[in-house]
């Protein structure tokens, strides 16, 4: 059987599934990866790896019943070599939302992370920690 080219469906070994872009067997273009428990990526590929734009759902399992699953949270934004890297606004289950910039799956550099409570912080980010002291209330 030949190489997977165009684009295909291809359900995976742990029954993941993936509608989108194949080139030479790996996931290279746009489509969307969804997991077993509801966890789906939507955007960009490149050998394989989420890279570029795309959008990353996170789901959790109800309370009251565990083959259900909510929202919570999700990533929108920049990606490279499977990674949060660039411009890009996650928001939380809590209601908190940060935008700004990420490297390597971390907020570093400039964001603005607002608190669901109404605290805001805008400045200076690195290793997903606030740097300094730029709280505005």
């Amino acid at each position: 059987m030949g190489q997977k080219n165009g684009i295909l469906k291809h359900t995976y070994k742990s029954g993941a599934t993936y509608v989108g872009e194949f080139k030479r067997d790996l996931r290279h273009g746009k489509g969307t990866y969804k997991t077993t428990e509801g966890h789906c990526y939507q955007g960009e590929w490149k050998n394989d790896l989420r890279d570029g734009t795309g959008t990353f759902t996170y789901v959790q399992p109800s309370k009251d019943n565990p083959l259900v699953s909510s929202w919570a949270g999700s990533y929108e934004g920049e990606w490279k070599n499977n990674k949060k890297h660039g411009k890009g606004v996650y928001k939380y289950l809590n209601g908190d939302v940060y935008k700004g910039q990420w490297k390597n799956d971390k907020k570093s550099g400039k964001g603005l992370y607002k608190m669901s409570n109404g605290d805001t912080y805008k400045g200076e980010f690195k290793n997903n920690m606030f740097e300094g002291s730029n709280f505005c209330i």
